[in-house]
């Protein structure tokens, strides 16, 4: 009796370590992506220093390729579903090729993409901004990092695991500058559970010295964004450069919850004066 208590203490203990470890790890793993983060403009091939033209239409395409898992038997576990990884590496890396070349036949001047992972347990640490870009030859890339979580040890099962995942705008006219901002998070110990969600600000030149902004973001969990539709969109975040940003010309908003593969939103706007 002696002995099957000493080894059931012996079991309780080392799973007494086992979080403690954990828990110091989620906390020495702990840090802010800053705000107000200047985004590096990739050039992808040739691109277009032509200024907008005002009176001509363009295009913008919204999709988020959902880390290349929303298939149609995938069901997320944090929207209450059951999965927490993609089905195998190479279903990603075909739905994650299959998204770019369904997005790039529809030739957009923009193209906004949301969920992109560049290194996740999810997604087999798939590199998917790579996949994409191979896709999107003569454009800028912007891409800004929307979390970088720690390895998160749920469902026992299969853990979720560790993911960088961020948002991308393709433009095929010259992105004079971009921004990052963060959204704000949670106080107290429970930050340490909260995301980096952010939202990216990216300026084109108009022929008449405005500029088109877009404002890109991944909208699941983002509380404090209200699109009540796509076309009427309004944003209630109190930060002043993105009022500051608007005053100079059109703005584009994106938004997108995770979608199955033929979920995408296409617009296009005519500038004016």
């Amino acid at each position: 009796m002696k002995k099957t208590l000493k080894i059931i203490g012996v079991l309780l203990l080392a799973l007494i370590l086992i979080a403690a470890c954990y828990v110091a790890y989620v906390f020495l793993s702990f840090g802010r992506i800053p705000d107000n983060q200047e985004l590096e403009i990739a050039r992808l091939g040739e691109v277009s220093e032509e200024r907008l033209k005002i009176g001509a239409g363009y295009t913008a395409v919204s999709y988020n390729i959902g880390f290349g898992a929303y298939l149609p038997e995938f069901s997320f576990f944090m929207d209450g579903g059951e999965s927490s990884w993609a089905k195998s590496k190479e279903s990603v890396i075909e739905t994650v090729s299959a998204a770019c070349e369904f997005v790039a036949s529809l030739e957009p001047d923009f193209a906004l993409i949301q969920e992109i992972d560049i290194d996740a347990t999810r997604s087999y640490h798939v590199d998917q901004l790579e996949l994409f870009n191979a896709g999107f030859v003569n454009h800028d890339l912007v891409f800004a990092i929307n979390y970088d979580s720690p390895f998160l040890m749920y469902p026992l099962t299969r853990p979720h695991g560790a993911s960088k995942s961020g948002i991308a705008t393709y433009s095929s006219y010259a992105v004079t500058s971009s921004l990052r901002r963060s959204f704000p998070i949670s106080t107290g110990i429970s930050k340490v559970l909260d995301l980096d969600r952010c939202y990216t600000i990216s300026r084109v030149a108009v022929e008449n010295g405005k500029e088109l902004v877009f404002l890109v973001c991944h909208r699941h969990d983002v509380g404090r964004i209200n699109f009540q539709n796509r076309r009427n969109a309004s944003v209630h975040y109190p930060h002043p450069p993105v009022a500051r940003g608007l005053h100079k010309g059109p703005a584009v908003l994106s938004s997108s919850n995770r979608a199955r593969a033929d979920a995408h939103h296409k617009a296009t706007k005519t500038l004016h004066h």
